[in-house]
């Protein structure tokens, strides 16, 4: 993890496209295909957890699936910690996709196409299970449908790595099946509820 001080943070940080209630992230300045996640030192349990988890798919070549934003590195100041990665945003908001927009959004357009969106969920589904890649927090949100002249695909924004202290998922399929089918299972439930969709 590199270091940089706040001079430095400030000379690549563009404007404020996100904010949680732990990060805040932001467009890399000079470069729209990028963006900057940032926590405060006092609060960055999460951000940690992503910057090990991405961390680790790298060294395993799982980084380089679909769905998984690319991930530039970690950095940290005496104020921060963050990291670059991959950024999923439509150029009418200054990234450099023709659509990006999350999966709740896609799911109130009633011109989207349906079918579509279930076989690119589907897609999503079945590469997470192959590659045994974990995320925390499925839902609506962190799904997002990207599309330029070369791609039309469902990615994952935010909320990767297990949170259990003993991560059995992350080392051992078996386990990282069996959860990766319960949060489906739970997604599903929450989609079918809130906007009368069958996945």
């Amino acid at each position: 993890m590199r270091f940089l001080n706040k001079t430095n943070i400030e000379k690549i940080k563009g404007k404020l496209i996100g904010k949680g209630s732990e990060k805040m992230c932001y467009l890399y300045k000079g470069d729209n295909t990028r963006c900057l996640k940032i926590s405060h030192s006092n609060n960055c349990k999460q951000i940690k957890r992503e910057i090990k988890y991405f961390e680790y798919l790298r060294r395993t070549d799982k980084i380089q699936a679909t769905f998984v934003p690319r991930f530039y590195g970690a950095f940290r100041s005496l104020e921060f910690v963050g990291y670059e990665q991959e950024c999923f945003l439509d150029r009418i908001k200054g990234g450099s996709y023709d659509v990006a927009c999350p999966l709740w959004q896609c799911l109130q357009d009633k011109n989207c196409n349906k079918e579509q969106i279930r076989k690119e969920l589907s897609s999503l589904k079945d590469e997470m299970i192959k590659l045994n890649i974990i995320c925390n927090d499925l839902h609506e949100g962190n799904i997002f449908r990207v599309q330029n002249r070369l791609v039309s695909k469902m990615v994952i924004i935010d909320g990767f790595g297990p949170s259990e202290l003993i991560p059995l998922c992350k080392y051992f399929n078996y386990f990282g099946k069996r959860k990766i089918n319960r949060q489906w299972s739970k997604f599903r439930s929450r989609i079918m509820r809130l906007f009368s969709f069958e996945i």
